[in-house]
């Protein structure tokens, strides 16, 4: 599993870039520090990834 702090802002052009390379199980953890935009990204990426036949999967981690 491939484990993304979304907290370090660094990584961000990492998860932007996850629907054309996420391969495996990818966990993207602090989601609540993220844009909007980009928020709103991964959960229709999220979405689509759960309604195929994929070994890809995606976690999206936060506090409540």
């Amino acid at each position: 599993m491939h484990h993304l702090r979304a907290s370090d802002r660094r990584i961000w052009p990492e998860i932007e870039r996850l629907p054309e390379e996420h391969t495996g199980i990818v966990a993207v953890d602090d989601f609540h520090w993220l844009p909007v935009a980009l928020q709103t990204m991964l959960i229709k990426y999220l979405k689509a990834v759960s309604n195929r036949e994929s070994a890809a999967k995606l976690v999206l981690i936060d506090i409540p």
